[in-house]
């Protein structure tokens, strides 16, 4: 009886490498029976909780209170002109030999330089000891219709 073409008698007590369809399709339907009970208890137990939530909710919200004030204006800030001390002030520009004007470079397109503008500073420049004044100006753009002014 060793001939090939004959099936081999099966032993039940080896475990069988493929399992059987109909073993497949029951463990399937078990599988989908837990998943469907499983979705149902998380809806139920949201809508409890929903539920819960929206109940203790409902009155604890407290009246808003409106507080009526009278507004006044400030009073307007008058200086004292019995403490201000008396400061003249004289242009000394010129005596100075200092001729500058400003110019921002400004054409609206609101480029960084534009904006920053200009700047000054005092500081001993040629370490004489004297303060020198350093006053830095823009310029127009390169491609400014304006940049030969």
């Amino acid at each position: 009886m060793t001939n090939s073409d004959e099936a081999a008698p099966e032993n039940p007590d080896e475990p069988r490498d493929e399992p059987l369809l109909d073993e497949e399709v029951q463990d399937d339907e078990i599988i989908g029976v837990a998943f469907r009970w499983s979705l149902w208890v998380v809806v139920f137990l949201v809508g409890i909780g929903l539920l819960l939530w929206f109940l203790l909710s409902i009155g604890d919200a407290p009246e808003e209170e409106v507080i009526q004030k009278d507004v006044t204006a400030p009073e307007k800030l008058v200086p004292d002109l019995a403490v201000l001390p008396n400061v003249p002030f004289s242009d000394v520009t010129t005596g100075a030999g200092i001729d500058f004007s400003h110019q921002s470079g400004a054409e609206g397109e609101k480029l960084l330089p534009e904006t920053m503008g200009s700047g000054v500073a005092f500081f001993d420049y040629d370490g004489d000891g004297d303060q020198d004044l350093l006053l830095v100006n823009a310029a127009r753009w390169d491609h400014s219709a304006m940049a030969g002014e």
